[in-house]
């Protein structure tokens, strides 16, 4: 598993998350260098071994033995001597935490010395399947386990790399169809807001409607009707609903209406009129151009 994927899936069980998505994070940039991940160790996450150290440096430290003596009643040294050992003892283990803590410093980004053990421990868990991070798993296992294998790390990170790129490309076309989807209803919205703006300015003479009906019905199967991509209307009663809105009319029953207008034997009444009207204007225009106008 890998570390990240790790960190993911058991966010809620990992001890100071914010600290070990930090330090994952910056492991992930230098991953494939043993010294600069050397380095990000020992500055970062060793904390409590240099306090110990510095604990350990007795010259560093008070003469505690002094301070206890000037802490004591004198009568009780000629009483109990024995005292004053026990009391060294006392001021050593509580004083020397305090002094060391005013003198101890943190190295920026560090993990403080009182969580650090538990912290690699934790760390070593996250990495220890995710053969990308083997440098910084052989300086947390104290040079214990095998020195990784160089060539080893940069095919694993080439690897997750490579797989990281097909997801993010997936995931770079998944926008790119949202995007087109989401463009796509701003028109839709777009084309209903205009026709919301010019609805009810015209409207079908009342008695009309089934003659309307006839004539917009044999222009679609004429073919007279395109979408605005440039194919044909694939949808009578889209065209109605489009048309519908256009003139504030109702025409989710004009197949109702225009298979009733074929029993009442003047069907083709309106077409006649159409023809009719037609034939007017052509004629006019002819004679315009006999007369030389």
């Amino acid at each position: 598993m890998r570390a990240k994927e790790c960190i993911t899936d058991y966010s809620e069980e990992i001890f100071y998350l914010e600290d070990t998505e930090r330090v994952i994070y910056d492991l992930r940039v230098i991953r494939s260098d043993k010294e600069a991940t050397q380095k990000y160790y020992e500055n970062i996450l060793i904390s409590d071994i240099r306090y110990e150290k510095l604990k350990s440096n007795e010259s560093k430290l008070p003469d505690y033995k002094s301070k206890a003596i000037e802490m004591l009643h004198a009568e009780y040294l000629d009483i109990n001597p024995e005292f004053t050992l026990e009391a060294v003892k006392f001021i050593r283990e509580n004083e020397t935490e305090k002094y060391l803590d005013s003198i101890f410093v943190y190295k920026q980004g560090e993990i403080g010395r009182k969580i650090a053990q538990k912290f690699r421990e934790q760390l070593s868990k996250i990495v220890e399947q995710d053969k990308t991070f083997g440098y910084i798993l052989y300086f947390l296992s104290g040079g214990q386990d095998r020195i990784p294998n160089q060539q080893e790390i940069e095919k694993a990170i080439f690897q997750e790399t490579t797989e990281e790129l097909k997801i993010a490309e997936k995931r770079i076309f998944e926008l790119e169809q949202q995007l087109r989807h989401e463009n796509e209803y701003v028109k839709e919205i777009k084309a209903i807001e205009n026709f919301e703006s010019i609805k009810s300015k015209y409207r079908i003479v009342k008695d009309k409607k089934t003659d309307f009906i006839k004539i917009i019905s044999t222009m679609y199967d004429c073919l007279l009707f395109e979408t605005q991509d440039g194919f044909f209307a694939k949808s009578k009663q889209d065209l109605f609903n489009v048309l519908g809105k256009l003139f504030d009319e109702d025409f989710k029953n004009y197949s109702v209406l225009l298979s009733n207008s074929k029993n009442t034997g003047n069907f083709l009444e309106v077409f006649d009129k159409l023809k009719e009207k037609a034939n007017v204007y052509y004629t006019k225009d002819d004679n315009r151009k006999k007369q030389g106008k």
